[in-house]
């Protein structure tokens, strides 16, 4: 059979992976209106609303985002800490079968 050491090591990488993804999506919900907005007070001509919206459209980006990672990544982690456990749980060899008896009236 597997090895589900080995499938637990899967799992934790994939758990990493999951909060490196969300905090990066985090960090560019917060860097992207402030270098729009720092690019404004350089001399770019962006309305106030505009800024108001792409920070807006940001925040909300972010936040379906991370949970869309936090979904994704966290069902593939579940299932294979799940595939693991039964594959823990199903190493011993299974007993004799015995045969089955005829019941006759």
């Amino acid at each position: 059979m597997g090895n589900p050491a080995a499938a637990i090591r899967v799992a934790n990488t994939i758990a990493t992976f999951k909060w490196i993804v969300i905090g990066l999506i985090v960090l560019a919900m917060f860097v992207v209106p402030a270098v729009v907005f720092f690019g404004v007070l350089e001399g770019e001509d962006l309305a106030p609303l505009a800024i108001l919206l792409l920070a807006v459209a940001a925040l909300v980006g972010g936040v379906l985002g991370s949970i869309i990672a936090w979904v994704l990544f966290g069902w593939f982690e579940q299932t294979l800490r799940m595939l693991a456990m039964v594959a823990g749980n199903t190493t011993t060899a299974a007993p004799a079968l015995q045969p089955q008896q005829a019941y006759y009236r």
